[in-house]
């Protein structure tokens, strides 16, 4: 059954945010004159456990589109995923944030923090997509990151975030 949630923008407009195919999310607002719009914050490529990740810029791109009420679509790769124990793209201890680099959990921590990060956001958030670092991790770990970050963030907070 497809997830499906509306919210209120600051300018009281609701938008809605469907799954109609597991590659498929449908965003609507309703429109209605000329100075209606619809914002939504699009990013990508987060990289959250790189230790040249922004979370400050981050926090403030995600914070403007909470007073704006925007719907927020992250288009993949909110981790690297690279610096766990034999993954051959990176090394944990000397790529890792120092938050990460000496998890004895690094995929789990992996979760925690970052859906920890946008749990703040988490009614906005229209959807999370997984990127080629995602993907990799579920070929080599058999564990969707993705799903487990979405998983976690609904959990904690009644959202619907939707798993691109």
């Amino acid at each position: 059954m497809p997830a499906h949630r509306k919210t209120i923008n600051a300018t009281g407009k609701r938008w809605t945010a469907t799954q109609v195919h597991p590659a498929i999310t449908r965003i609507e607002a309703p429109i209605e004159g000329l100075n209606d719009c619809l914002w939504i914050l699009l990013r990508g490529d987060a990289h959250h456990d790189n230790p040249k990740s922004d979370h400050d810029l981050q926090r403030q791109h995600l914070d403007e589109a909470m007073r704006r009420g925007a719907a927020i679509i992250d288009v993949g790769d909110l981790v690297c995923g690279m610096f766990g124990t034999g993954d051959p793209r990176g090394v944990k201890g000397c790529s890792a944030r120092p938050e990460y680099a000496n998890a004895a959990d690094y995929l789990d921590a992996l979760v925690r923090h970052n859906a920890d990060f946008l749990l703040p956001y988490a009614h906005n958030i229209a959807v999370l997509n997984q990127g080629n670092h995602e993907t990799a991790i579920l070929k080599r770990k058999e564990t969707c990151l993705t799903t487990r970050i979405v998983e976690r963030i609904n959990t904690k907070t009644g959202a619907s975030v939707i798993k691109g």
